[in-house]
């Protein structure tokens, strides 16, 4: 997916949660989850614990924001489509004993303080 970049107005809309062939139920839960702010909350959340924790797995940062993992999952998709956080390689996550996808903050990153 294509890194949206800020605006002369502002920081880039959020990209969309849901594809153009999900299920409609799926393009309403989108609509409610951004309309009720906790899109924008869980991003800051999941932001703010791979800045403190690099190399965080998906099952970690759940464990710290209380935010389930489906949920972080989808948000570190979004922060990565934003080029906000980088996938790192693999490892044991301490809380699944399976290997999971490590995130790391994008040193690189230009795009101003729009969700943070």
């Amino acid at each position: 997916m294509k890194v949206q970049q800020p605006t002369l107005f502002g920081p880039p809309p959020l990209p969309p949660a849901s594809r153009r062939t999900d299920p409609a139920t799926s393009h309403a839960a989108e609509r409610e989850v951004s309309r009720s702010g906790r899109r924008l909350t869980q991003l800051q959340a999941v932001l703010a614990d791979v800045r403190s924790h690099p190399g965080a797995t998906a099952g970690e940062i759940a464990r710290r924001t209380g935010i389930d993992r489906s949920t972080v999952s989808k948000r570190t998709a979004d922060l990565a489509n934003q080029g906000r956080i980088d996938r790192g390689q693999p490892r044991e996550c301490a809380v699944h004993r399976r290997q999971m996808t490590t995130w790391w903050v994008n040193p690189f990153f230009s795009g101003g303080n729009d969700h943070e």
